[in-house]
């Protein structure tokens, strides 16, 4: 298999599903009358046994204080976001149906970052990207009006 057709397979179709699962457990966590706050803990724990399990079979030991700032940082935002959407279907009894659409406004907003920030502009396609995201904004758009 070539490395683009293993990173849109992992890293795109395999990702995707997965993330999909975790709108339905978290929505399940919270009709089971778990609160946000141990939503989060239960999966810190799984995120922090399965980063241990990586590097045991990884075996790869690439650490420095700027990566693991970066990655702090990413853990944050990422706690946050997902607390919101806690709070939301504990509290307020949201619908992921509803939240997932508004929630892939995240893969936008990445991209365009990305552009900026990463410099990727140089590597793809950026109008092909424009026009994509302008695409995926009016299905967003649609379905989370529906």
């Amino acid at each position: 298999m070539s490395p683009k057709l293993i990173a849109i397979l992992f890293g795109g179709l395999i990702h995707a599903v997965l993330f999909a699962t975790t709108g339905i457990f978290q929505k399940l966590s919270a009709k089971a009358g778990l609160s946000p706050g141990y939503i989060l803990i239960g999966v810190g724990a799984t995120i922090i046994a399965t980063g241990i399990l990586y590097n045991l079979y990884d075996g790869e030991i690439a650490y420095n204080t700027t990566g693991m700032g970066y990655a702090v940082l990413f853990g944050f935002a990422w706690a946050i976001a997902i607390c919101m959407i806690n709070i939301v279907l504990f509290k307020y009894n949201g619908n992921i149906s509803r939240l997932a659409p508004l929630h892939s406004l995240s893969i936008i907003i990445a991209a365009v970052l990305a552009l900026i920030i990463l410099r990727e502009s140089d590597n793809i396609n950026t109008l092909r990207i424009i026009i994509a995201e302008v695409i995926i904004s009016i299905g967003i758009y649609l379905t989370a009006t529906a």
